[in-house]
C-alpha cells in the first residue's frame, strides 16, 4: 500500500460538496495508484494550504466516459480534463482542519520541500505524522 498526497483547489472544484453528496470523488489519474492505496487530499487554495482528507482508493483506470458526472461541483473558471483515466477515492474520516497539517507544519515536521502540486508519494515518519491527525475522528 502506497500513501499519496494529491492537491485540489477550492476555486476549481467544490470537493466538500461532492463528498457530501456522492460520498466519493473520481480524480484524474496522473500517478500509478492502486486499489487500497491511501490518498491525503491537500487544499492548495491560497491562504489555506492544508491537508484536509484521508481517502482510500477504491477503483482505478476509470475512463472519462465512465466517470460519474460531477460537473455541478466545478466552478465556472475551471476547465476539467476531457480525456484520460481517473481513480475513485472515498474519505475514511470526516474532514480534518488543523494547522498541524498546514504546509508550514509539513515543512517543519516532515521536511516537505515542494509546493504540493500533483501527486506525491510519502513514506515512513511523514505518514506517521500526517496519519495521527485522522485517527479516532
Amino acid at each position: 500500500m502506497t500513501h499519496w498526497i494529491f492537491s485540489y483547489k477550492e476555486e476549481d472544484f467544490r470537493l466538500d460538496e461532492c463528498l457530501n453528496d456522492l460520498g466519493f470523488v473520481e480524480w484524474r489519474q496522473t500517478r500509478n495508484v492502486e486499489v487500497g492505496d491511501v490518498v491525503y487530499m491537500y487544499c492548495s487554495t491560497k491562504g489555506k494550504q492544508i491537508i484536509t482528507y484521508k481517502m482510500l482508493v477504491e477503483k482505478i483506470n476509470i475512463p472519462k466516459s465512465e466517470c460519474v458526472d460531477d460537473s455541478k461541483y466545478e466552478t465556472p473558471t475551471y476547465t476539467p480534463p476531457k480525456t484520460g483515466f481517473f481513480f475513485r477515492i472515498r474519505p475514511q474520516y470526516r474532514k480534518v482542519v488543523t494547522s498541524a497539517l498546514s504546509l508550514k507544519s509539513l515543512r517543519q515536521y516532515c521536511g516537505e520541500k515542494s509546493c504540493m502540486q500533483g501527486g506525491k508519494k510519502i513514506e515512513g515518519d511523514y505518514i506517521e505524522y500526517v496519519d495521527k491527525f485522522f485517527r479516532n475522528k
